[in-house]
């Protein structure tokens, strides 16, 4: 179970708790100064075991609580938990930028190539009711076919994918588009086919925006870390900590390829895919225990606690 929140800068609310508890104790104190000036209720409570002051500590707890669950409704908090998934859905993405175009990849003319082979294995080796869907994407993302069972015009839609020549590799956007594929009752699986090099938005959004939505990505790194020279001249270097990170924190898998048959083993062990991580937004449940708490609050201080006059 792992807690995100949207807002983290509100939990500085819980920074009160200290300052409620100061003033709690200190308030008593002062009341008990006040009183003892007309009568010592102290002597007399030893006496006969009565306590005429209490220190309502229960009230104390439950104010302290309620700061606590305000401040997380207020940050946004998420649970993210982890469930059994029967089948996946599956969107494949596949980077389509100038990096893609690098020759590192044994057996194939280069790295697009090469993920456009086993994206058609991975298609070929399905089950017959498996959903597919295919993006392509680079500086924007473009949906190549939406999801269906036909497997003939999604291996079509693969082999339309061809280089783009808009810059920088989106995977934001990407993830965006691939939900959007997705009927809202799937279990969403993108499979995302990329070198890695990101150049909008961070691994961190990325990551949250996916379990924030229940998708699950498996990352395939295409190249080697030394990296090849591209048509235009430059090192193309595989970026793998981005794309394990991304794997690993949505519970999909992650497998680095340095030639064909590689590619196609990794493609083909996403299909034993059974785990996928769900994010529980808890504004509303906390919301919702903050207003019984409230009420808790109130009918204790107006018929339990009440001082003595």
């Amino acid at each position: 179970m792992i807690f995100s929140f949207e807002n983290p800068a509100y939990l500085a609310l819980i920074l009160v708790v200290p300052l409620l508890i100061f003033i709690h104790f200190y308030s008593i104190k002062k009341h008990d100064m006040k009183a003892l000036k007309f009568a010592n209720f102290e002597a007399i409570s030893r006496i006969s075991g009565v306590q005429f002051f209490s220190k309502n500590i229960t009230i104390l707890y439950l104010s302290v609580i309620l700061i606590v669950i305000l401040s997380l409704a207020s940050a946004g908090m998420h649970v993210n938990v982890v469930k059994s998934a029967s089948s996946f859905s599956f969107a494949i993405a596949i980077d389509s930028s100038q990096s893609m175009e690098t020759q590192d990849i044994g057996g194939a003319r280069n790295r697009l190539d090469a993920a456009k082979g086993a994206a058609k294995v991975f298609v070929d080796e399905s089950p017959v009711s498996t959903e597919i869907g295919v993006l392509s994407f680079s500086g924007v993302p473009f949906i190549e076919q939406e999801m269906t069972s036909n497997k003939a015009p999604v291996k079509a839609a693969i082999d339309r994918i061809a280089l783009n020549r808009v810059g920088g590799t989106n995977i934001m956007n990407a993830m965006i588009a691939a939900s959007t594929m997705f009927d809202k009752d799937d279990e969403k699986a993108v499979i995302l086919i990329s070198d890695g090099q990101i150049s909008v938005d961070t691994v961190e959004a990325i990551i949250k925006y996916a379990n924030q939505n229940g998708i699950v990505i498996s990352a395939i790194g295409v190249g080697s870390l030394e990296g090849g020279e591209n048509k235009l001249g430059y090192i193309s270097k595989l970026d793998e900590d981005s794309l394990k990170a991304m794997a690993h924190e949505t519970e999909g898998k992650f497998a680095i390829v340095g030639n064909e048959e590689e590619f196609s083993n990794s493609i083909l062990d996403i299909l034993k895919l059974t785990k996928r991580r769900v994010s529980v937004d808890m504004t509303y449940p906390l919301i919702f225990l903050s207003a019984l708490l409230f009420i808790t609050i109130f009918v204790l201080l107006n018929f339990k606690y009440q001082n003595i006059p």
